[in-house]
């Protein structure tokens, strides 16, 4: 009834108040004009500060006074849209307006910047009459009377020119980055959201040895498209925090006993509104618990101890057939045999292969405080590809002790830690829905543990209390767990199969618990506990679009964002041993399409001497950060940026090469980097079809004379084109010197002129002379030196056979030591000492 006269006195109030300007509907920011839409259905209540134990040094924060209320009668005029009031009892009505979605409330302040802070406001504040209450180094805050147009005064404050920001000062509620509901016995569901809280029976737990459903909820909290078969005891019909709205109830869905069109659970029978309500209860009603995926929808499908595996069998299709994405099954038969029923299994495996996820609970078989391993159970068993099996943890973030060990295990979710008889003082301690009224497990109706009193009440206070339970748990509490961040990942990549969903749930569950797991696996806990945060991240596939190496530009483009998100992109490297560093050019940091462009590096000796720049040549990591809602994660793309550089040989080797004659010949300018992609076209002597080689060196040993041709290119080079052609000359002459020695008679010489017989040692081993490629006549030079190195004699002649003798005049020449060489092609062959002594 308070609340009804207060918004029947707003609107009263905002009917009778003077009106106001409001053509300014916008404020300054960062230079720009941002639009102010009044939300009309909306106003706030400002209270009156109140003092904390009479402590007048303790100011209750205007966040802690304030209050949105909606409005039944929203005022007929514009014109009060951005006024603020005074309500009967001093408090303040302010009006809510949206910026960029955003809804914010009008203070009746004005938060101001000089940009001199010699700046004289005091003209202004006398003006306005603006009281000052509160001054920092970086800005101060004005209150304005609320007989003034506070969006107006900081219009024309932030008009003078004389200020960096003025602006009016906006309060807005800052979200935490994980989304916490207000469902009021959410501080209880430690699957979700554990941070060492006190539960039921005053058990606490480990620090996130939860699945993260906040930080997934940052992401997505479902999407109806995806349904949710639960196949199990019925669930309620409209129930408070289930309502049919997010059902989808369907003739024939029921495959026990009774109204084969009613899925609602039978007597006390509440074991499907529990696995159904952790899958999909209504998120932030005020009332109850929080689904894990509350956006999504949820198919009943009633079974009962009168179900044949027949009848089973039907369920597992019917659900399929009418459209279910995911089916989650808490139960199964106490027997080890993986093909008890094949008509189940084939159902199963039917399903999987169109494209719907099956979850099965793995049982509760075991007791490891007294070393029972326990068994999985059927169909849990069953050897289908891609159904999940799924057994518990506990709130320590280990192996719950009644959930078997096996490798059969896929994944394991919170659950309860033990069973009373167990372990005491232990019992069910998972929280969900139940049957409205008396019925159900609240008040606890039937004995679900030896630890638990019949007739006793959890929770017992709260809105419709009685329509909520805390006494759930099991391998049947995990299962749903599972299944909803199954729909969770669904809702943001609908194309997901069984085989895709499975995958990723292996490589983003998390490795906890302390035991030894051999490919990612263990017998204790599958593949890990499921972690909702990682597996929705991994399902929204999320890369970076590009080419994998640009010679000066290329877009780069972020797939799969939802429209949500924001990007931010940036890129890294190491520095070498020299100091080198790449440069990239972003068009922009944000968006989620970017244009790249290729810099350079700089290199700086060790001296600390920046050296000329040069083409970088390498990867370098380009990143893009999206953020949905306060989450965010990292996505990276290694670029290889081309070795820019024109392969070229020394000119050292490029000399006449003999036959026989072994030579390397490698690239001057280039490293052998894996980047480095040079490419050699060889063209041997006497041939005319090249061949390719790689790398930075390649060695001959030429046995045909004629000429060699190489060709350097750098696929990676911007041009692409050939870079340097070189022509080597192959002489029939070899390393061994077939012309050695030189025969000179006399020697030493005593009259006027010396001969010179030269043998090619070689002739009578080479064979067919024109088959082999050898010339039939050699061009040769005689040249005799003195001791001064100088060549004061030269003779040309030309040898055709085995040898030859040439006469050199050598009268005139005074006595001493003398050298004569012989030279073919311009290279000498051998040399021999000549002494003249008359």
């Amino acid at each position: 009834m308070k609340k009804l006269s207060l918004l029947v006195f707003v609107a009263l109030l905002f009917s009778s108040y003077l009106t106001c300007r409001c053509e300014n509907q916008f404020y300054y920011a960062e230079k720009e004009k941002y639009p102010l839409v009044p939300v009309d259905a909306k106003r706030a209540i400002l209270s009156l500060p109140s003092q904390k134990n009479n402590d007048t040094a303790y100011v209750e924060r205007v966040g802690a006074r304030i209050h949105v209320i909606d409005i039944t009668e929203t005022p007929n005029s514009k014109e009060t849209q951005n006024k603020i009031c005074e309500g009967e009892n001093g408090e303040l009505i302010l009006p809510i307006f949206n910026i960029n979605n955003t809804e914010v409330i009008l203070l009746p302040e004005i938060i101001v910047k000089p940009k001199s802070s010699t700046y004289d406001i005091s003209s202004i504040c006398s003006k306005y009459n603006l009281k000052l209450v509160k001054s920092t180094s970086i800005y101060q805050i004005y209150t304005v009377p609320i007989d003034i147009d506070v969006i107006d005064v900081a219009n024309k404050i932030y008009e003078t020119g004389e200020f960096d920001f003025a602006y009016p000062n906006f309060f807005c509620s800052a979200e935490l980055n994980a989304y916490i509901p207000n469902d009021p016995y959410f501080s209880y569901q430690i699957t979700c959201h554990n941070v060492g809280q006190t539960i039921n029976d005053g058990h606490s737990g480990t620090v996130d040895a939860d699945i993260n459903a906040p930080e997934a909820w940052d992401i997505t909290k479902g999407s109806s498209n995806i349904v949710i078969a639960v196949f199990d005891a019925g669930v309620t019909s409209n129930h408070p925090d289930l309502p049919n709205s997010r059902q989808v109830r369907l003739n024939g869905s029921n495959f026990g006993s009774g109204n084969a069109n009613d899925p609602s659970p039978v007597g006390n029978e509440n074991h499907g509104n529990a696995c159904a309500g952790v899958i999909a209860a209504t998120m932030n009603n005020n009332e109850g618990i929080a689904g894990i995926a509350p956006n999504c929808k949820i198919m009943p499908l009633r079974l009962d101890t009168t179900s044949s595996s027949a009848d089973l069998a039907d369920g597992i299709l019917f659900a399929a057939a009418n459209g279910a994405k995911v089916i989650s099954c808490s139960w199964g038969y106490p027997n080890s045999n993986s093909n008890l029923y094949p008509v189940i299994k084939a159902a199963i495996d039917t399903v999987i292969h169109h494209n719907v996820v099956v979850l099965f609970a793995a049982g509760n078989t075991a007791n490891h405080v007294y070393s029972y391993d326990g068994y999985v159970t059927f169909p849990a068993n069953a050897d289908v590809p891609n159904l999940i099996t799924v057994g518990a943890s506990d709130r320590y973030d280990h192996m719950a002790n009644y959930s078997p060990k096996s490798s059969l295990i896929d994944f394991v979710a919170p659950s309860h830690r033990a069973y009373s008889s167990q372990i005491y003082g232990e019992t069910l301690e998972m929280w969900s829905l139940d049957i409205p009224s008396s019925a159900g497990w609240n008040p606890l109706n039937t004995q679900l543990d030896d630890g638990l009193i019949i007739g006793s009440t959890l929770p017992n206070t709260g809105t419709n209390y009685l329509s909520y339970t805390g006494r759930f748990g099991g391998t049947s509490h995990a299962c749903p767990v599972v299944a909803g961040v199954v729909a969770l990942m669904l809702s943001v990549n609908p194309n997901l199969s069984p085989s895709g969903i499975y995958n990723k749930l292996t490589t983003t569950s998390a490795k906890v618990g302390g035991y030894t797991y051999t490919n990612g696996k263990c017998n204790e806990m599958g593949y890990g506990r499921v972690d909702a945060y990682a597996a929705v991240w991994e399902s929204m596939n999320i890369y970076i679009l590009g080419a994998n190496s640009f010679c000066t530009s290329a877009g780069y483009q972020v797939q799969n964002v939802p429209s949500n998100a924001t990007v931010s992109w940036s890129y890294e490297t190491s520095i070498n041993q020299v100091g080198s560093y790449p440069v990239l050019i972003l068009s922009s940091t944000t968006g989620s399409s970017i244009t790249v462009q290729r810099g350079t590096y700089v290199l700086i000796d060790l001296n600390g001497q920046p050296l000329p720049p040069e083409p970088y040549e390498g990867n370098v990591t380009l990143k893009a950060t999206v953020t949905i809602n306060g989450a965010s994660r990292t996505f990276t793309k290694v670029i290889t940026l081309p070795h820019d550089v024109a392969p070229t040989l020394p000119a050292s080797s490029l000399g006449t090469l003999h036959i026989n004659e072994s030579r390397t010949f490698t690239i001057n300018n280039c490293s052998n980097a894996s980047n480095n992609h040079l490419i050699w076209e060889i063209t041997l002597p006497k041939t005319t079809v090249p061949f390719t080689h790689y790398g930075r060196s390649w060695s001959v040993t030429p046995t045909q004379s004629g000429t060699l041709k190489i060709e350097l290119y750098n696929s990676e080079n911007c041009d692409n084109t050939l870079h340097n052609t070189y022509n080597i000359t192959v002489s029939k002459f070899n390393p061994i010197n077939p012309f050695d020695p030189l025969v000179l008679f006399p020697n030493p010489v005593v009259s006027g002129s010396v001969d010179i017989q030269i043998i090619d040692q070689s002739y009578a081993d080479r064979g067919n002379e024109v088959d082999a490629g050898y010339r039939t006549a050699i061009d040769y030079t005689l040249e005799l030196w003195n001791e001064n190195s100088r060549a004061i004699k030269t003779v040309n002649s030309t040898i055709s056979g085995e040898k030859d003798v040439v006469t050199m005049d050598v009268s005139g020449l005074p006595n001493g030591i003398y050298f004569l060489s012989i030279k073919v092609d311009n290279e000498i062959i051998t040399t021999s000492k000549m002494i003249i002594k008359r």
